[in-house]
């Protein structure tokens, strides 16, 4: 599931002013992606492929939203109990992918991935609408329950009956007062590279690659084609 968000108007309530972005790395990231949401062919842009690897060195890819970024990092949410959450517990190492074919851009990230407090959660979950926090409520009832997101169902298992219980006991909620689900949970990825290839830069700078240091600064380095 992916979410689609008015990234403009949600800004001004953004609670992740406290780390402004001041690296060079991550203000040219947050430039692309100012660019990435104004242009049609990328209104998706901030859905990025996020790479893990689960315990049996098995590495594993699929499309998931970020929430938010600053300094620290990427922000994403997901279902505690299911696969990528166990791979980032047994693996914390992680890559992402942006791709932004209005703009001609790729960004690649490689870094470590960690499970937030709730009270972050709890800001990123306050963002989103009532139809995704009724997805999320729906797919994070625990590993035990039968609609757990990435669970195997059976042929005969009715969807629309538990959404239609769902909606039946929460329609008349607030979003604002729409339960925290017990296992959603908001994840961090601190970049270790970052990477940017832009074919609409200048000759020279159409591909960059930033390594954080141990004392926290960035290391630039300019890549061949």
């Amino acid at each position: 599931f992916v979410r689609r968000v008015d990234w403009m108007s949600q800004r001004e309530t953004d609670a992740f002013k406290t780390h402004p972005v001041t690296s060079e790395p991550l203000i040219r990231f947050s430039q692309l992606f100012s660019q990435a949401e104004r242009v049609s062919t990328t209104s998706w842009a901030h859905n990025f492929t996020l790479c893990t690897v689960d315990e049996d060195g098995q590495p594993t890819s699929r499309v998931v939203s970020m929430h938010s970024h600053d300094e620290r990092g990427f922000f994403f949410c997901t279902n505690t109990s299911g696969p990528k959450s166990k791979a980032i517990a047994h693996n914390p190492k992680v890559a992402m992918c942006f791709q932004w074919e209005g703009l001609r851009a790729q960004i690649r990230v490689t870094g470590t991935a960690e499970q937030l407090d709730d009270e972050t959660t709890m800001v990123l979950y306050n963002r989103c609408s009532k139809p995704e926090k009724m997805y999320y409520v729906s797919c994070s009832q625990g590993p035990e329950h039968k609609w757990s997101q990435s669970k195997v169902v059976e042929p005969a298992d009715d969807w629309e009956e538990w959404s239609t219980t769902l909606w039946r006991h929460y329609g008349s909620v607030d979003e604002h007062d729409m339960p925290l689900p017990a296992y959603w949970r908001a994840y961090l990825i601190r970049p270790k590279t970052l990477e940017i290839l832009n074919l609409m830069a200048p000759a020279g700078e159409v591909r960059t690659r930033w390594t954080k240091e141990e004392d926290g600064n960035w290391t630039k380095e300019l890549l061949a084609l």
